[in-house]
């Protein structure tokens, strides 16, 4: 398992995993990503990229929405 640096803006970067990163791209263009349409892998991934700033997440109703933060 590697390790990539990825650049959340112009100063700040993050060290994310390798299945992070191919995470962060396979879902980066998606409106609004629900959590209950995730495995319980990637509800956790999911969680810790949330922490480091990388997606953000909102909650309506009893669901809760994740959207990558642009």
């Amino acid at each position: 398992m590697g390790t990539h640096w990825y650049n959340i803006n112009k100063w700040v970067r993050v060290l994310v995993s390798s299945e992070d990163y191919n995470f962060i791209n396979r879902n980066r263009r998606a409106k609004n990503l629900p959590k209950s349409s995730l495995s319980i892998d990637e509800q956790q991934m999911i969680d810790n990229l949330v922490k480091k700033g990388i997606f953000g997440r909102y909650k309506q109703g009893e669901e809760t929405f994740y959207l990558f933060n642009k």
